[in-house]
């Protein structure tokens, strides 16, 4: 990850991504380029003292120099120049794709794509957004910036991708800008985007200022881990799920005990951000950036080539998945659904607990079960349980199952609409289009 931030310096205004000091000492030295080629990394070392008065790391300079050297063969490397051409042609074959290249006078320097089944994504997945990053290993460098969705029987579905110079604040900018202009009603209240650091937080908040942030559970987890105790992460995790206030203020209340700099530490990252009580609107389950790590697999397979073929093997990889899961939902029947299987996973409690309809106009029933000692309130036209699942997962729980057959009311019409089969369908139909390359030259290839 890359927080940037600026060092005064003697002569100009350094911008110094603290984790990826070789990428801005390369543009840094790109107009000097001719001047130091010569100069050993100890002299560079120096001069870069002198200019900005800023002493960085030998190995810094080293890694600096090692891809200056590379940048006139990364200029005339052909699959730069097929990129643009290759994303035109794909973004004709599928319309209503979006694409954008950048470039830095004859240099690369990023891309980004989102293909046209993801512009309606939002009317049939979990609205909440799921970011990856991870970095390319061929002699190119940069970074993958991605993004992914859930669906209904919570398959991770890739809906953009970017390849950016490195992981930070603007970058991620770029990305989400894309982003919005390619997927509808993105920046909406009802929408959740999940971060696990400051730049992607600062991102959203610039492009997406509409959209809820949620910081995400793993991430969270580990900063309590390194800084307290890992014997933490079992409570974390308890406070993060935790649906109702008083749920939450208890465990609050057992951490604020036993270590109060643990507590004040979760207070200043903001409950509002991580805790399913004070989020402002439901994540379905969804607490974690990890949950695309189901994409890893598909990543790993990208990271070692060009960048176009980083494009052509993701949109192939995308087709490919898709077309299984079309093929695995097309005949899928409602009693086959999850949202079946869950529903009536539930009955058989649901009938032994106790049931009031206190207004029949408004739905509303109170369930107790059978000690009478666990009283909840469903409001079902609003598909909202004071035990707080019902909201938070988008299905019915226990209380609000009883409360649906006590009112003798359709199921499915009380399941988020990613849940149902149709959806589903509709949202695996149409397959990505590809098209034909000419191969890259072998010099190119398994860089």
């Amino acid at each position: 990850m890359c927080e940037k931030q600026s060092f005064v310096t003697r002569n100009s205004v350094m911008p110094q991504p603290v984790n990826q000091p070789v990428a801005t000492l390369v543009k840094l030295m790109q107009p000097q380029k001719d001047a130091i080629s010569s100069l050993k990394p100890s002299e560079v070392k120096k001069l870069i003292v002198q200019q900005y008065g800023v002493d960085l790391s030998y190995k810094a300079v080293w890694g600096a120099l090692g891809k200056l050297t590379k940048q006139d063969e990364l200029i005339n490397d052909e699959s730069f120049e097929q990129i643009e051409g290759y994303l035109t042609q794909l973004a004709a074959k599928n319309p209503g794709s979006h694409f954008n290249v950048e470039r830095a006078g004859d240099r690369f320097e990023r891309a980004f794509f989102c293909p046209s089944y993801a512009r309606n994504v939002l009317d049939y997945c979990f609205p909440v957004i799921v970011n990856d990053a991870c970095h390319v290993h061929s002699h190119h460098a940069g970074t993958i910036l991605a993004a992914n969705v859930l669906d209904g029987e919570r398959h991770v579905l890739p809906i953009a991708i970017a390849v950016v110079p490195s992981e930070c604040e603007q970058e991620w900018t770029y990305f989400y800008h894309h982003l919005k202009l390619s997927v509808l009603h993105l920046d909406e209240e009802h929408v959740v985007n999940i971060y696990d650091s400051e730049g992607i937080r600062n991102a959203q908040r610039a492009v997406l200022p509409n959209v809820c942030e949620s910081l995400c559970m793993l991430h969270l987890e580990q900063n309590v881990q390194s800084k307290f105790s890992v014997h933490w992460n079992p409570t974390i995790q308890q406070l993060v799920k935790a649906t109702t206030r008083k749920a939450a203020d208890d465990i609050f209340m057992t951490i604020r005990n036993a270590n109060a700099a643990l507590y004040d530490y979760l207070q200043q990252a903001n409950p509002k951000t991580y805790t399913s009580a004070f989020v402002p609107q439901p994540r379905y389950g969804i607490h974690t950036s990890n949950s695309a790590e189901a994409m890893h697999d598909m990543y790993k397979d990208l990271r070692n080539g060009s960048y176009l073929d980083i494009f052509v093997k993701w949109v192939d990889q995308v087709s490919q998945l898709r077309k299984k899961r079309s093929e695995m939902c097309k005949d899928v029947k409602t009693e086959d659904s999850l949202a079946h299987r869950e529903f009536h996973s539930l009955l058989q409690e649901a009938r032994k607990r106790e049931c009031w309809i206190a207004s029949g106009e408004l739905q509303v029933v109170s369930v107790k079960n059978e000690q009478k000692t666990d009283a909840h309130v469903v409001y079902l036209k609003k598909k909202v349980c004071s035990c707080g699942l019902f909201q938070e997962y988008g299905k019915p729980c226990l209380h609000a199952a009883r409360a649906i057959i006590e009112l003798k009311k359709h199921y499915l019409d009380f399941f988020h609409k990613a849940f149902l089969v149709e959806n589903m369908q509709a949202m695996y139909q149409v397959e990505p289009k590809k098209i034909e390359r000419e191969r890259e030259r072998e010099k190119t290839e398994g860089k």
